[in-house]
């Protein structure tokens, strides 16, 4: 009977040891998960503050890309506003493949069909408004920006260099194939097409150039071009600021902080 007695002691002294523990283990980590909030959060709550400003900030980041990006549109694709002379009209580049191109031409009494290949391809620019605004507006929505205040407090284009710095490769790569489409259907790339068959009855020497991604990129140019011009306009201009988070970024925390 003794021995039993010890056994039932010696149980219920290891579950009392153990439930010992388990109060010292569940009492450290509540301190450590007190530790790490209140590491996130000071005492006068600027933590909290901050993540809120900087949410806000990056909706007016976006908010200020799309107004612009919609500016950018309007002023270029539309009929004759690329097509006719500068500022805007894209050029045919001025390299040596192309030099050769229209020596050739000439010489054959052919120079008309590298105006007509220009007025085309500023033609397809033109027609590239939805692709533009569709596509834009997805790289804007998924964009991403470390410290929204630097872009905010920035120069008068801080905003749309970021994003071309950022983003232009990306955004050239999605409207190549919609850029493609357009120069079909206008008929700039059976003219180039025709340009270099011309070239070819007269010349050996390889002209290996991408036309459509050249002037996909001269395009670009253009609409961040644009979109500069109107991000200025938005900081400066209260008229310009269409919609409430501009005005209170750009109106109140924007200039509050400069």
């Amino acid at each position: 009977m003794s021995k039993s007695n010890d056994n039932v002691k010696k149980k219920y002294y290891l579950c009392a040891l153990i439930f010992y523990n388990m109060r010292k283990i569940l009492l450290l980590c509540t301190c450590f998960v007190s530790a790490l909030f209140t590491a996130c959060e000071d005492e006068s709550g600027q933590y909290i503050e901050q993540l809120s400003t900087d949410a806000q900030l990056m909706s007016g980041i976006r908010e200020c890309l799309n107004v612009s990006k919609d500016t950018a549109v309007m002023h270029l694709c539309m009929a004759d506003s690329m097509n006719a002379s500068e500022p805007h009209r894209i050029l045919l580049p001025a390299n040596a493949d192309f030099y050769n191109v229209e020596n050739v031409l000439t010489a054959n009494g052919h120079e008309a069909l590298l105006d007509t290949l220009e007025d085309q391809i500023n033609r397809a620019c033109e027609q590239m408004g939805d692709p533009v605004v569709s596509t834009f507006k997805s790289v804007i929505e998924a964009m991403t920006v470390s410290a929204p205040s630097s872009l905010v407090n920035g120069a008068d284009d801080a905003i749309t260099s970021y994003f071309k710095a950022n983003y232009a490769t990306t955004l050239q790569a999605s409207l190549s194939s919609s850029f493609a489409q357009k120069m079909r259907s206008i008929g700039a790339s059976a003219l180039w097409n025709e340009i270099l068959e011309e070239y070819y009855e007269a010349n050996t020497q390889v002209i290996s150039y991408d036309l459509q991604s050249y002037v996909l990129q001269q395009f670009l140019n253009e609409i961040f071009e644009q979109m500069s011009a109107e991000e200025k306009l938005v900081r400066s201009e209260p008229s310009h600021r269409v919609s409430s988070i501009l005005q209170t970024v750009f109106g109140e925390v924007g200039e509050g902080n400069n």
